[in-house]
């Protein structure tokens, strides 16, 4: 049992840390930097590019495995302290909880990020691949178990949001940009007419 949970915590927590520098890079770098990348045929740039693409997604997915990596390692650490019986049953698995949670943390969420935050496109790039085959694999899994959550935030606010995994800030971001597009296409179409009718005066 001890063998099988620390090999999940393992898995978890290097695929969490993976996914963790890639969001970090993602949220890091500009859009226009990332398809510099892809047009200078930097290796996996493609990729980072598919991630940046759909933030949200890959966002989910990290927190999924975040989470998931979190309890693999509570888990090992009350496994592991309850071997322990001469420090104390229930204190010394509380120990071992409390520590594999710094240990997890540490490893898996604020070294990655820390790395990225240094060199977004170097570790970006890095991670690009795994990341986007992670997510792809795991994001139906991740929304679908998002689901009850959407339900519960349709029910208390009053915005539109189709996705438990994007915010409301999110989308008005967006419908600002929509709003000045058709604001820009108006004031072009003004002008035309006003030229139109100097022209013809």
């Amino acid at each position: 049992m001890l063998y099988l949970v620390l090999v999940l915590t393992i898995a978890f927590d290097v695929l969490a840390g993976v996914l963790a520098a890639a969001e970090t890079s993602v949220m890091l770098l500009a859009p226009g930097r990332v398809h510099r990348l892809v047009e200078a045929e930097q290796p996996g740039a493609e990729k980072l590019e598919t991630l940046a693409s759909r933030p949200h997604r890959l966002r989910a997915v990290s927190a999924f495995v975040a989470g998931a990596g979190f309890g693999a390692s509570v888990l090992l650490g009350v496994t592991a302290g309850g071997m322990l019986p001469e420090i104390g049953g229930t204190a010394a698995a509380a120990l071992g909880a409390v520590l594999m949670l710094l240990v997890t943390f540490a490893l898996a969420q604020a070294l990655p990020r820390s790395l990225a935050v240094a060199n977004p496109e170097r570790i970006g790039l890095g991670a690009a691949t795994a990341a986007l085959a992670s997510t792809k694999a795991i994001y139906p899994l991740a929304r679908a178990m998002g689901v009850p959550w959407a339900w519960t935030t349709s029910l208390s606010t009053s915005e539109c949001i189709s996705s438990a995994w994007a915010t409301g800030d999110e989308y008005r971001f967006a419908e600002s940009d929509e709003a000045s597009d058709r604001e820009g296409a108006e004031e072009a179409l003004l002008e035309a007419v006003s030229s139109f009718a100097e022209k013809v005066a």
